[in-house]
């Protein structure tokens, strides 16, 4: 008697290759520098250096308009269960620290890492021998790099406008300042700065109000220069978001 079984295909899900590797041996093979490959708004390039003693430095450049700068953050890291968790504790131009980043580790050999983050974007890195020379420091808490603002706008997906409050439309003030959003890893606005007052205290804190509701692109940026106009024609009051100005 013959007896003929047949078997259903099943669906072969692919497994990272790094899955094969302990914490351990990938936490071993990340330390040195990395330069990342992707394309970053605002940034020409950048690296990210994890130390044996689980701290770490990010370094971004940007050549605006002839003049190259570079910005840095500083943070710890680890790995846990496959995923790389770098925790940025302070920056050289950002007050929005303390953040977290959290990444899955899809493949790191042949001095190549790929990176997936929980919202889906990926990261490709490949490690270097030594950092290029760099260009100075930036300081700010406040700046940002004018480059690519198309791209910075293409990357706002919510800008609600302000509210021009009553109090100042009775006393016709009016004024523009300018703002900057840093921003979370999930492109929610973590704080607000004043980087140019309008002039008024309420009017000022309309803005800041409004942009804290902004949301952008998650991982394209970390912070971007709005400008607010608050002004009245005659009895008309008008409070808009110009195009945003640039960004880091």
């Amino acid at each position: 008697m013959l007896v003929f079984c047949f078997f259903a295909p099943q669906a072969i899900q692919a497994v990272p290759r790094a899955a094969h590797k302990t914490d351990s041996e990938l936490a071993q093979a990340l330390i040195g520098t990395w330069e990342f490959l992707g394309h970053r708004i605002g940034f020409s390039k950048r690296f990210l250096t994890y130390n044996a003693d689980g701290t770490s430095k990010a370094i971004r450049l940007t050549d605006e308009r002839g003049s190259p700068r570079r910005a840095e953050n500083y943070g710890t890291w680890r790995v846990t269960h496959g995923y790389l968790i770098r925790k940025i504790t302070d920056t050289t131009h950002d007050s929005g620290s303390p953040f977290t980043s959290r990444a899955q580790i899809e493949l790191i050999e042949n001095g190549t890492a790929k990176l997936r983050y929980e919202n889906g974007d990926t990261d490709e890195l490949r490690r270097i021998a030594h950092l290029p020379s760099l260009p100075p420091l930036v300081t700010s808490k406040t700046w940002v790099s004018k480059l690519a603002a198309a791209d910075a706008k293409a990357a706002t997906l919510s800008s609600p406008k302000p509210v021009y409050p009553l109090a100042a439309r009775k006393q016709h003030w009016t004024g523009a300042g300018v703002f900057v959003c840093h921003i979370s890893p999930d492109g929610t606005v973590a704080s607000v700065d004043v980087l140019r007052s309008t002039g008024h205290q309420v009017l000022d804190q309309a803005a800041i109000t409004a942009l804290q509701h902004w949301r952008f692109q998650p991982g394209k940026m970390e912070a971007i220069n709005i400008p607010i106009n608050f002004r009245m024609n005659g009895n008309r009051a008008r409070s808009r978001a110009i195009a945003p100005e640039g960004v880091l």
